[in-house]
């Protein structure tokens, strides 16, 4: 019989002999052990395993959690008779709130699969706590008294408010009753809300929460930044408007069972003892750093030292805390700085199903997540996803054209597919815009794939009308047919849409009147219109041609876009069916057949606008139709693009039909040309233009195709997200999208009234590492919120009377772009970037990355990424997997190096020495440094399952320090060594401002007079230090600074 049928004392029965008699692997009784533990620790429940139920009978363990309310409840009453007869006076303590908590359900459930089917279910959610509420008494047991002094206790079950008694129980007294705090019964409450893991959020899309409620003595076992396991019963809260009322939807609310907190590490990563043999194994090897490093992001080439100092920050080194309770930081932090490469809104990019959008289309915020198909240019019409959107504004931009009048206009580090011949082969690399010069070679496609089959909706819509205007009699396709894309070819051709928002029409020549009734006909049935024509017969060269208008102002409203004289969006967009008519009838009205000059025996297609030649260019792609730009004119004249012209467009009229019939017989059969897959770069723009850039981000293949053209995107931000991936804990957030709130911790207060803890990037990235991306476009305000986090590793809170601090042991991984986009290498490193000192001096090391020309490493990256598409796998498969990684770095941070005197005197050695070549004025290498070189060597000896530093250590950490001195703390004017190049003014430009402020002071006088300009210039002058131009500019500067400020024209003053 089944246990959903059977009476509820048997049922009683079975939960009594569980708790009684289930026996543990040493063959004690589990749970009645659990319950005298209870009553030694005051605590009002006890945890069941819900394996250890099952395995007694299963049935009984899936009717529990099928309908929790119900026999959940009798599992709590039957727990409290046995506690009755342990200890009854402790059980008359707790009798208003024991519980049985449930753990170790076998189905956890992610937060984005909860829906309706669970709710009144008792279910597990795995999540990390965002936010965390302030613990409140909750009322279970109202004790109220009436007027002659009777007490009535009432037991609060689900309503939102308190319950008053109905009828007093001693006597008749039914309405007033006084509500005695004292009496009444409490117990703990408190409400968690929790969000998806980072790693199990889809791409573009929001994470999702849930509110937890939780009682008794399960409060504050979680703190924000914590990753948790919650059982409880899903139910369904009512949500009220404003004034009151019901609303029909609900809030959906967790009432918390039991809470776990996983650690801070993902509770899927167990690692065994033949692990930690293999591991140990592994390690002795010579070669094992190499092969850690190999095994980092490998769809990336190069960037060793990069990839080792990302591998030493996720293992990090350990926190040491002092006598006095001081603690020494551990974690390592990180700073990129690298150049966006992106290009002009107007770029046509490739999508997966062959859709042609603008690049600027694609999304529509900076950093934007995407998923989004595009096509890579290569062969079998492979594909990839971008999955985020980048966004710069005013940046300087160039223009690259190829010999067949293809076009990119981007950044000048945006780099593009080339192919140049060595020897007797043909050798691929990726180049620079501004390193493309006229005769180089861009590889190109040759044709474009399309799987569209579907009409597009065009959203034609009639004006909006006043309520007595005269109604739209006639009609409005609502699909972009084929009929409605040869309408659009031919009026974008021959036709014109007035700009009085009345009169449309177009025109059509006497040789070709064959077509007109056509097009009349298409008009009639697309809109319902009757056409008028006139016949007209131009004076020079008496050519005759026939007119047709129409006067209708919801069509010209809906067709004005045609005014721009570019190829529609929709067409764009759309399959090749419709694109075809839509090329049919565009070149019927303004393509012709050559028959003489230089380009005769070829199509052409006349445009002023050469951008409208060019997205016909990429549209004819479609089709594998290969076609050059001349002067104003798109010419097909290869034999087999004019072949496949004939076959999959064509012409309309019998005059142009006939052209072309005659045409392709007299094409020499040696005119069959291999399709073309690379074009000569015949001009190079660089017109010191700026406009805002796009780009899109597309992980593992880093290329797309725009304008034709191979194009490849950056991936600094790909090195931040394979990092988040691959650490243990980690997080990837963007500076630009956060708030200070956001990346730290804030006391927000809900519309209850109850005070929240929340906790930001930093808190849940605890003992993890936290990707920033976009550092610099953070706010100052937003910026200042990490000082702490990043030095002390702890984030305060005092708001509403609460004061906080929470752990923030995290390694900040940052990258950042130049402040015009590109890194200047003859600029100290505070004139590049848009961060302040006291934020840079955080950073153990930071890294620029430029994309400077090298034929032999960009020839052997251009190799490795075509090899990655022809396999589709990696060029070498990575000699650890990202799991077999994860699971290696995980065991490194429980390693606890100590450092040997010989390691210790090299750091020391190394530090007195960076001190010393430092100039008189300059500011030298500090104790920071030093503290960053033993970080980094710990961090190493970790890597390699070392319990000492060694000198090995020592001196790789001496050369990751070396290479961030002598790249960003070199001073450009003197090339020294000058910390001030990151942490405030270097030497030669203090003496410089010791000089204007001398010479300041000298002309201010002791009464601090305003001083003329120019008498300032000249004086600065004549020391011999500036010349004219240069004091000029530099004082200009400082005006920006507002070290100086006009008091009068021509009159300054020291601030």
């Amino acid at each position: 019989m089944s246990l959903e049928i059977s009476s509820d004392s048997r049922i009683k029965d079975l939960f009594s002999i569980f708790i009684k008699g289930w026996l543990d692997d040493f063959k004690q009784p589990k749970y009645r052990i659990q319950l005298n533990n209870a009553i030694q620790r005051n605590a009002n429940s006890i945890i069941v395993d819900y394996t250890d139920l099952s395995k007694y009978n299963s049935d009984l363990a899936a009717i529990t959690i099928k309908d929790p309310i119900k026999y959940l409840d009798m599992f709590n009453k039957v727990a409290l008779e046995f506690l009755k007869e342990e200890d009854p006076e402790y059980a008359k303590k707790v009798e208003k709130h024991f519980l049985v908590r449930l753990r170790n359900l076998p189905e956890k459930n992610s937060l984005r699969k909860l829906d309706v089917n669970f709710l009144a279910k008792f279910v597990a959610v795995t999540g990390v706590v965002v936010r965390v509420s302030e613990v409140k008494p909750f009322l279970i047991e109202a004790a109220w008294k009436c007027p002659k002094g009777h007490m009535n206790y009432i037991v609060q079950k689900d309503e939102r408010t308190i319950k008053k008694p109905e009828k007093c129980g001693e006597c008749d007294e039914t309405e007033f009753f006084t509500f005695d705090g004292l009496k009444s019964t409490y117990i703990n409450f408190q409400v968690l809300r929790i969000q998806e893991l980072p790693e199990e959020l889809p791409p573009g899309q929001l994470p999702r929460q849930l509110d937890i409620r939780i009682y008794g003595d399960i409060v504050d076992v979680a703190r924000p930044g914590d990753r948790v396991t919650v059982t409880g019963i899903l139910k369904a809260e009512e949500e009220y408007s404003s004034r009151g009322s019901r609303l029909r939807t609900f809030n959906a609310v967790l009432e918390g069972n039991y809470v776990e907190v996983l650690g801070k590490a993902p509770e899927d990563i167990v690692i065994d003892k033949s692990d930690e043999i293999k591991f140990k194994e592994l390690a002795k090897r010579p070669d094992w750093i190499k092969m850690l490093i190999s095994s980092f992001s490998p769809s990336i080439y190069g960037h060793d030292l990069l990839k080792e100092a990302i591998l030493l920050l996720i293992v990090g080194a350990p926190q040491t805390t002092l006598p006095d309770g001081t603690s020494l930081r551990g974690d390592i932090n990180i700073l990129l700085i690298g150049d966006p490469g992106c290009l002009v809104y107007d770029e046509r990019i490739v999508l997966g199903n062959g859709s042609i959008v603008k690049i600027g289309q694609i999304g529509e915020a900076h950093l934007q997540r995407l998923s989004v198909q595009v096509l890579t240019g290569e062969r079998r019409a492979k594909r990839a996803k971008a999955t985020t959107y980048h966004i710069y504004r005013n940046q300087p931009i160039m223009e690259v054209i190829t010999e067949s009048g293809k076009s990119i206009k981007g950044t000048f580090n945006h780099p593009l597919l080339t192919q140049r011949r060595e020897g007797k082969r043909m050798v691929q690399e990726w180049k620079r815009l501004d390193e493309i010069n006229v005769g180089d070679r861009l590889v190109v496609v040759t044709s474009i794939p399309c799987t569209l089959t579907s009409y597009l909706p065009t959203e034609f819509k009639p004006l909006e009308r006043s309520r007595f205007g005269p109604r739209f009699k006639g009609k409005l396709p609502k699909l972009l047919t084929p009929e409605l894309a040869s309408f659009l070819g031919y009026m974008l051709g021959n036709g014109w849409v007035c700009s009085d928002g009345y009169r449309f029409g177009f025109a059509v020549s006497e040789s070709e009147k064959d077509i007109i009734q056509r097009l009349c006909s298409m008009v009639e049935n697309l809109f319902g219109l009757r056409t008028n024509v006139r016949t007209r017969v131009r004076r020079l060269g008496k050519v005759i041609t026939h007119y047709a208008y129409y006067c209708n102002m919801d069509i010209n409203h809906n067709l004005k876009f045609l005014r721009k004289k570019r190829v529609p969006e929709l067409i764009l967009s759309s399959g090749n069916k419709v694109v075809a008519s839509f090329l049919r009838w565009l070149y019927e009205a303004d393509g012709t057949i050559f028959n003489e000059g230089r380009i005769k025996g070829a199509i052409g297609l006349k445009a002023k606008n050469i951008e409208l030649l060019r997205d016909i260019q990429i549209l004819l792609l479609r089709f594998a139709i290969d076609s050059k730009i001349v002067d104003d004119t798109l010419v097909i004249q290869r034999r087999g693009d004019i072949a496949r012209f004939d076959h999959y467009i064509g012409f309309v009229s019998r005059k142009k039909k006939d052209a072309l019939a005659q045409l392709l017989p007299n094409k020499p059969k040696f005119q069959k040309f291999n399709k073309q897959r690379t074009e000569r770069v015949v001009k190079v723009v660089k017109a010191g233009e700026t406009a805002d850039v796009y780009d899109i981000e597309v992980p593992g293949k880093h290329r797309f195709i725009a304008n034709g053209i191979i194009s490849h995107n950056t991936a600094k931000s790909e090195l931040l997200k394979y990092s988040a991936r691959l650490a243990p804990r980690g997080l990837y957030t963007s500076g630009k999208g956060s708030t200070a709130a956001g990346l730290t911790a804030a006391m927000v207060r809900e519309k209850s009234g109850m005070l929240m803890l929340e906790a930001g990037a930093v808190v849940l990235a605890d003992q993890g590492i936290c990707a920033i991306d976009e550092f610099d476009k953070m706010s100052s305000t937003d910026r200042q919120a990490l000082h702490e986090a990043m030095e002390q590793q702890t984030v305060s809170v005092a708001k509403g009377g609460i004061v906080v601090t929470l752990n923030a042991r995290t390694s900040i991984l940052s990258a950042a772009n130049p402040l015009l986009g590109k890194y200047d290498p003859y600029k100290n490193l505070a004139e590049n970037i848009n961060l302040p000192s006291p934020l840079l001096t955080r950073f153990d090391l930071i890294f620029v990355i430029r994309d400077v020309p090298e034929r032999a490493v960009d020839e052997q990256i251009a190799s490795h990424i075509m090899a990655i598409r022809r396999s589709r796998t990696f060029v070498q498969k990575p000699p650890l997997d990202i799991d077999f990684l994860r699971k290696y770095l995980l065991y490194c941070k429980n390693i606890q190096p100590v450092i040997t005197p010989e390691a210790e005197r090299m750091l020391i050695d190394f530090y007195l020495e960076m001190r010393s070549q430092v100039e008189s004025q300059a500011i030298p290498v500090t104790p920071r440094q030093l503290e960053s070189l033993i970080r980094l060597a710990i961090a190493r000896a970790r890597l390699l399952l070392r319990n000492e530093v060694t000198k090995e250590d020592a001196a790789e950490a001496i050369t990751l320090t070396k290479n961030m001195l002598y790249t960003v703390a070199i001073d450009k004017k003197t090339g020294k060594i000058d910390m001030g190049t990151i942490t405030g003014v270097t030497a030669s430009e203090r003496s410089k401002l010791e000089i204007v402020f001398q010479k300041y002071k000298e002309l201010a006088g002791p009464a601090n007079e305003p001083v003329e300009l120019n008498t300032l210039i000249k004086s600065i002058v004549e020391t011999g230090k500036f010349n004219e131009v240069e004091a000029k500019i530099y004082f200009s500067q400082l005006e920006q600074k507002g070290v100086f400020y006009m008091v009068k024209p021509g009159y300054y003053r020291r601030a």
